[in-house]
């Protein structure tokens, strides 16, 4: 992936307003996406019609809240919970069902069909953390941290927040 076409990373137009925006077209103005640059470790997965692009988190999450048609959205911490608990067990039976039926083998379809799951718990997490008043970026950062933390203190394994 280093040198890979992978590694540009195309921002929200509105990221640039009032910075020059010349050079090649990338057929992507549509969907109001602008300007490559580094890969960090804030991104996630994005599907579009015809392009694979990558996705700033906290982008995800405003546009995943436009969808947010919920009960209560936007004082309602318990619904976005609850279908997180469901889309993590939709995700955990289809894995099930794998090792199951499939002797553990993950075909393409399997993999597409989590996936699918993958992008359910993720719009939830994203609603949950809106609703606790977060970032999502801020959320990956602080779990990263804490993973540096322990990592460096030997505490990978085991169990406790507080480890």
């Amino acid at each position: 992936l280093q040198d890979s076409p992978l590694r540009a990373r195309w921002w929200p137009r509105s990221w640039f307003y009032g910075l020059d925006r010349s050079g090649p077209s990338t057929g992507l103005e549509a969907c109001g996406i602008y300007r490559p640059a580094l890969l960090d470790s804030k991104t996630c997965w994005m599907m579009t019609l015809f392009h694979m692009i990558r996705m700033d988190l906290n982008a995800y999450q405003a546009a995943a809240r436009k969808t947010a048609l919920y009960p209560d959205a936007g004082s309602n911490p318990i619904y976005p919970t609850l279908g997180l608990s469901g889309e993590a067990g939709e995700v955990a039976d289809k894995v099930k069902k794998v090792l199951r039926d499939r002797h553990g083998h993950f075909d393409d379809e399997v993999r597409a069909e989590i996936a699918l799951e993958l992008g359910d718990v993720l719009w939830y997490v994203a609603q949950l953390a809106s609703e606790m008043g977060y970032d999502l970026e801020d959320v990956a950062n602080k779990n990263l941290s804490k993973l540096r933390d322990r990592s460096a203190r030997g505490q990978l394994q085991g169990s406790g927040d507080h480890r």
